[in-house]
This record gives structure tokens, sequence and C-alpha cells, in this order.
């Protein structure tokens, strides 16, 4: 082969589209990364409602069938109580149970970034070596 013939048209036309179907595959398969997780950062965040929700749910019907239950039960045993001190220590109670079941699904979402961080920078850096090129 010549040196003429090195860098003809012809043998760097199959080079230069390689390497654009080389770069459309990656960006293919980078934002197929990014699109998996996405589900899984949407599994993790459904987890997370789903504790908030039934923490939620719990202290609703807690509060108002235990309120009525156990304030009654509280005067019962101590006569000399007044009513509303059953319901306050009652409420107090339910209080304490339902914060913490918000705290577990607070921390829940505390724990992971719901943005595909990596998948993104992998993306932005292949369009800096893109456009460089």
């Amino acid at each position: 082969m010549t040196p003429d013939q090195t860098n003809s048209p012809s043998t760097i036309t199959p080079l230069i589209k390689g390497i654009i179907d080389d770069a459309q595959t990656l960006l293919k398969q980078q934002i197929t990364l990014v699109q998996t997780e996405i589900k899984h950062d949407l599994h993790r965040t459904t987890e997370a409602v789903a504790s908030l929700a039934v923490g939620g749910v719990v202290m609703h019907l807690a509060g108002i069938v235990l309120c009525l239950t156990l304030a009654h039960l509280i005067v019962y045993l101590w006569p000399n109580l007044p009513m509303f001190a059953g319901y306050g220590i009652v409420g107090l109670l339910l209080g304490v149970v339902g914060g913490g079941l918000l705290y577990m699904g607070k921390h829940k979402f505390d724990e992971f970034n719901p943005l595909p961080d990596k998948s993104l920078q992998g993306i932005k850096e292949n369009v800096q070596w893109n456009t460089k090129t």
C-alpha cells in the first residue's frame, strides 16, 4: 500500500462510520442504564412511600379506635382521673408510635438519591468526548 492509499477517503470512511456506530451503541446502552436506574429508584421510592402511607393510616385508625377505648380504660382503672387525661395519655402514646413510623419512612428516602447520577455523568462524558473529536 502506498502512502497515498492510507489517507484516501475510502479507508477513512469505514473508520469514521465505525466510530459513529460505536458512539451510538454506547449512547443507547447508557440510555438503557438510565432507564434501569430510574426503575430501580422508583421501586425504592414506592417502598418508602408505602412505609409513610402505612404509618399515616395506622396513626389515624389507631387514633380513632384506641383513643376511645384506652382513654375509657384508663379512667376506669383510675376513677379519680378526669376523662381528658385519659385521652391525653392515649394520644401521646399514639403520637410516639406514629412519629417512629414516619421517621422510618423519611430515613428510607434519605438513604438514596433518586437521580441516576452515574449514568447521566457517563452520558455527559461521552457527549464531551464526541464533541472534541
